[in-house]
């Protein structure tokens, strides 16, 4: 094979290499455009990215009282749900935290079902925080923990 033909391919692989390189980089550019477009949908609407969340029903105390029967009772519902009081609660603040306690509930169940993965796994979740309180940020020796797992 004479050189200039060699010379000749070699132009011709290195022209579709680059003409390859420039639809890529299109690509990429088209796809981080559709990336940026739903990443800002799912921060201005909250529900879209979770399906819609249904109206919080405060319970009233008679309701509480009737479904539940005793104070016991909704105390060991309340501890099973998570929930955790910081000093002994009213009948008010129990049906308060009972009726978000259940909504919690009641959300996570349509999540789970909606992401069915999630049973595959064989893992679980706490939810632990306080109302007002971000927790989004970790404290440096759980980041440290977590690098480490990286």
């Amino acid at each position: 094979m004479s050189l200039a033909k060699r010379l000749r391919q070699t132009i011709a692989k290195s022209e579709a290499l680059e003409r390859q390189r420039i639809r890529a980089e299109a690509n990429l550019a088209a796809v981080a455009a559709q990336f940026s477009e739903l990443a800002e949908a799912a921060l201005d609407s909250p529900t879209l990215a979770l399906g819609a969340v249904q109206e919080l029903q405060i319970l009233s105390v008679e309701e509480l009282k009737e479904r539940y029967g005793s104070y016991r009772h909704c105390r060991r519902l309340a501890s099973q749900l998570g929930v955790r009081f910081a000093t002994t609660p009213t009948w008010t603040q129990l049906a308060i935290a009972l009726s978000h306690g259940l909504h919690l509930q009641q959300f996570w169940q349509d999540y789970c079902q909606q992401h069915p993965e999630l049973a595959k796994l064989g893992v679980q979740f706490w939810l632990n925080g306080k109302p007002g309180v971000r927790s989004d940020r970790l404290a440096p020796q759980q980041l440290a923990a977590a690098q480490r797992l990286d």
